[in-house]
């Protein structure tokens, strides 16, 4: 059963009035996750949106590659709508965006998972000695 909470402060009593949404998940994805081809040196944006039942209540998204979460940096970061954006996409022996990829949404209903896919980056990060014979 999924339940909207509405919060009503008044003279310091906190009432909370629930209202039942027959029919609907409180959290669900929005967006198709299927598995991606890139080049090395590109720019790769993943979209991750999710629409919520909660009024008002954001919505977070997290990142996992490999299951370990992604933190944001210089090269990579996560938008307040959920898309992962990877400046310029890495594929050599030290850092390599290859991996299975998920995301997670949470609201105040708790956590949903998307369905993994795979990143698959043609091209190498280093440089192969060409030999003539």
């Amino acid at each position: 059963m999924a339940f909207l909470h509405k919060y009503l402060i008044f003279l310091g009593t906190v009432v909370i009035i629930l209202t039942y949404v027959q029919g609907q998940p409180p959290l669900e994805f929005t967006s198709t996750f299927k598995d991606v081809i890139t080049e090395r040196n590109k720019v790769l944006a993943l979209p991750c949106s999710a629409v919520t039942q909660a009024e008002f209540q954001p919505i977070t998204y997290t990142w996992r590659k490999d299951g370990a979460p992604i933190n944001g940096d210089a090269r990579c970061n996560i938008s307040a709508d959920g898309t992962l954006n990877i400046k310029r996409v890495k594929n050599s022996q030290k850092v390599t965006d290859n991996g299975v990829y998920d995301c997670l949404a949470t609201d105040t209903f708790g956590t949903i998972q998307s369905p993994k896919f795979q990143v698959t980056v043609s091209g190498h990060g280093f440089v192969k000695a060409v030999v003539r014979l």
